[in-house]
């Protein structure tokens, strides 16, 4: 069966990066998993002080619907596709949404992959974007397993 698949960026709206910011997002994220897994919609949310990068797959209905929520939230703006489509299989079936970055190790990785002088959102792939977002996954798991006596 095939996957939809919608990746997209947007301008954070958020007022700033604080403890009250923190708790914001934490209750974006406790919704859209509420709301994905009934939906049967995974995917994985990266949230930085500029800007939200999302990929959502499942149901073509189900995506549509949670996307057209997403550009309706003031919590963000100059909301752009990067890509549409369908895929073979789930690049984040473990997750309902999965947070990306939270670690230092994975935000160091971004800030050295947005940093390149080639890198630019508007055309990154939904195959960057995928490859971006999982080996931040990875970066957050390995610190969490380190840190864990």
């Amino acid at each position: 069966m095939a996957i939809y698949s919608l990746s997209y960026h947007s301008r954070n709206r958020l007022e700033d990066f604080s403890l009250d910011t923190r708790h914001g997002v934490n209750e974006i994220l406790r919704v859209a998993r509420s709301r994905n897994q009934s939906l049967g919609i995974t995917g994985a949310m990266m949230f930085t002080e500029s800007r939200f990068v999302q990929v959502l797959e499942g149901d073509e209905a189900a995506v549509k619907s949670v996307f057209a929520s997403i550009e309706a939230d003031t919590r963000h703006s100059d909301v752009a596709i990067l890509a549409i489509g369908t895929r073979g299989s789930r690049r984040f079936a473990s997750w309902a949404m999965a947070f990306v970055g939270e670690t230092s190790a994975a935000q160091e990785y971004y800030s050295e992959y947005t940093q390149r002088k080639d890198f630019d959102w508007g055309k990154l792939s939904d195959g960057g974007l995928g490859q971006l977002m999982q080996r931040m996954i990875v970066c957050d798991q390995r610190s969490v397993r380190q840190a864990t006596p």
